[in-house]
């Protein structure tokens, strides 16, 4: 074992760990009867692949017969500028809309975007799509991905569903893969911080889908693409920088603001600070907030709706921050509302993190993360830490925001007294900038392929 890198390097540990989770995911290693509507079925599809095993041991149980699920046999009819989209493993996350926020981009430029999942799709984004196929059965799934005409097929990965991924590049070579987050941690510690058995799947879904997938997009910079060419012996061509850009007629116009008491904005997700700091910023991004605070600055969590839920009904899991949000008059715990940036209104600056002690220095060194698209949406200018280089440079170099390194957060408040007249500069300069960073203004075909 490296202790330089964490990964799993000795064979014979790695088989050990193969034949364990072998063990566990399976009863019955050449046929399974599986209950309808189980997502489970699509990473036992694609380890089933890479293990040469049949893979038609997938079945939807019907009564006491199980019925075998067909591998492709021939390539997918063909539709001319349509995109089949497919979630994670099949599933709708609520705290993913990256990809409804791309179909919705593609569809107002004429594409045909169609949706394939088990039931359950977020129907509130049902505009982003022209076609929606939900799908109760594992059976079904598996046909209709077989059977629905596409230019192209968009699959976005995420944490424990890569597999799936490289089930789909092996299969099906029109498969463009949109990235979540990688380099997220060593492969002991990720294996650690991810429950279930999948997630020790992730590297070898990884690895295959670097090595053969024509186009890898991700919010990632051009210089990571490099990184990932070098480390995986690959073509660096194949990866694609694109982020989550804007859609023109979300744009809302700020007016002239006053600038008297600072309001901070972190719009997302709000994991709980119980979480490893080193691996998630919401420790360290809480703490700041509540010294921010003492300094006259007002500080808000603006989450999604069903996370905000979560919180709320979770209370011993966040009572830090529902107890601030009771008590301190300048912390706020905002329920928003899923890509409205109407919701940002209120505030002057949008943040990422603030004192940035991330231990993968490369999970957000050279990333665009989504939440740049939202803010540019809602015309707010930015806060934006100096290790998040690729950021921070784009910001800097249009005037978007504010740079600032570690050392300078506890001064925050000084740095932020810069007058009514710059910071409604910095907003005009976003509002003009904003309109070159949507999905109008990209060659979509060139980066499909």
């Amino acid at each position: 074992m490296s202790s330089e890198s964490g990964r799993i390097h000795d064979e014979a540990e790695r088989q050990q760990v193969r034949r364990h989770i072998e063990q566990t995911a399976f009863s019955n290693h050449t046929q399974i009867a599986l209950a309808d509507n189980n997502p489970e079925a699509i990473f036992l599809c694609a380890l089933g692949r890479f293990f040469d095993a049949n893979v038609q041991f997938f079945a939807q149980r019907q009564g006491q017969q199980a019925v075998p699920v067909p591998a492709p046999c021939a390539p997918a009819p063909c539709a001319e500028k349509t995109v089949l989209f497919l979630t994670p493993n099949g599933v709708s996350f609520v705290q993913d809309l990256s990809i409804y926020r791309m179909a919705r981009g593609l569809r107002q430029q004429g594409w045909n975007t169609v949706l394939l999942c088990f039931s359950g799709a977020l129907r509130q984004f049902g505009d982003a799509f022209t076609q929606i196929h939900e799908t109760g059965s594992v059976l079904d799934f598996f046909r209709m991905l077989q059977m629905l005409p596409r230019s192209h097929l968009l699959y976005r990965g995420w944490m424990t569903a890569y597999l799936f991924g490289a089930y789909l590049v092996r299969c099906y070579p029109e498969t463009v893969v949109m990235l979540k987050d990688w380099n997220f941690a060593e492969e002991k510690d990720y294996l650690f911080l991810i429950s279930g058995n999948k997630p020790a799947y992730d590297f070898w879904g990884i690895d295959y889908i670097f090595r053969n997938c024509r186009r890898v997009l991700s919010q990632y910079a051009e210089e990571e693409g490099k990184l990932w060419a070098a480390e995986y012996n690959t073509n660096p061509d194949k990866f694609i920088f694109f982020p989550e850009l804007c859609t023109e007629s979300s744009f809302v116009e700020k007016s002239a603001v006053t600038y008297d008491k600072t309001r901070l904005v972190h719009a997302g997700s709000c994991p709980p600070t119980s979480m490893p700091e080193g691996y998630f910023p919401s420790k360290k991004i809480f703490e700041d907030a509540i010294r921010l605070t003492r300094t006259g600055i007002d500080f808000s969590y603006v989450i999604q709706e069903k996370i905000y839920d979560a919180i709320i009904s979770n209370r011993d899991t966040y009572f830090d921050m529902v107890y601030e949000n009771y008590r301190n008059p300048d912390f706020h715990l905002v329920k928003g509302r899923s890509l409205d940036p109407g919701v940002l209104l209120p505030y002057h600056f949008g943040i990422f993190c603030l004192t940035e002690t991330v231990n993968a220095i490369r999970l957000i060194k050279h990333s665009i993360p989504s939440k740049f698209a939202f803010y540019l949406e809602a015309g707010l200018p930015m806060l934006v830490n100096k290790r998040m280089t690729s950021l921070a440079a784009m910001v800097e170099e249009r005037g978007l925001g504010i740079t600032f390194t570690n050392d300078d957060v506890p001064r925050l408040d000084q740095l932020l007294d810069i007058g009514e007249k710059r910071y409604n500069e910095l907003v005009k300069n976003v509002c003009a900038f904003r309109k070159r960073f949507t999905y109008e203004s990209f060659d979509l075909v060139g980066i499909l392929g």
